[in-house]
């Protein structure tokens, strides 16, 4: 066997795996092993929330504020919150401090 030839039926080989092969195991195991998802009822999903503002004291003030009035569902969802800055040279290092 020659290197050109090696080298050719290797790559076939790869391609035939690749759109003909991977696929068909696929769907074997997807038959051998089928996924059944168990809903979790202890699950609750979470939102966060993120605020960049650059030397806006009044607009986080107020958006904080707004955030903070929410009600929460139905469900009873708890929120917590975390507010940090960095470099803050307008005033709202202030009211940030306040809300932790």
């Amino acid at each position: 066997m020659s290197a050109t030839f090696l080298t050719v039926g290797l790559a076939l080989s790869f391609l035939i795996y690749t759109y003909i092969g991977y696929p068909l195991l696929l769907v074997l195991f997807a038959r051998l092993f089928p996924w059944r998802p168990c809903p979790a009822t202890s699950w609750e999903p979470t939102v966060s929330i993120c605020v960049a503002a650059y030397n806006s004291a009044a607009y986080v003030d107020a958006k904080l504020r707004s955030l903070a009035a929410t009600e929460p569902d139905e469900r009873g969802v708890q929120r917590g919150g975390l507010a940090a800055h960095r470099y803050a040279s307008t005033g709202e290092s202030g009211f940030i401090a306040g809300c932790q």
